[in-house]
């Protein structure tokens, strides 16, 4: 199945710290500045800077904090697509979604 990634990019100021748990497996990679990251059950901390990063495990708790300046910073991680609900209703070969189809004709049968 192909990779349907969610990318989501942050800015952090100095002196704010933010914890964050992931659901699943993600990526942290540092733009600008240095941040500070510390993950729940580790002794070691990391401090990663612009174009650094770190792979983060299944709902694993970590800790965020910039250094001196502001720290922009992204997090991604890969989303596993649900199978459409629209899977079992029979496809009309139109290039219109399956489930619009259906839904069309509900709306036109219920008149």
């Amino acid at each position: 199945m192909p990779a349907f990634n969610e990318i989501r990019h942050y800015e952090l100021d100095p002196g704010v710290c933010v914890a964050h748990r992931n659901r699943s497996s993600s990526r942290i990679t540092v733009a600008a500045g240095t941040i500070w990251l510390t993950l729940d059950g580790e002794a070691a901390d990391y401090w990663l800077r612009a174009g650094d990063s770190l792979t983060i495990a299944p709902k694993q708790r970590i800790w965020l904090s910039a250094e001196t300046h502001t720290a922009r910073f992204r997090i991604d991680r890969e989303l596993r697509p649900i199978p459409p609900a629209a899977a079992k209703i029979r496809h009309t070969g139109e290039p219109r979604h399956a489930l619009a189809n259906s839904l069309a004709g509900m709306i036109t049968s219920s008149r």
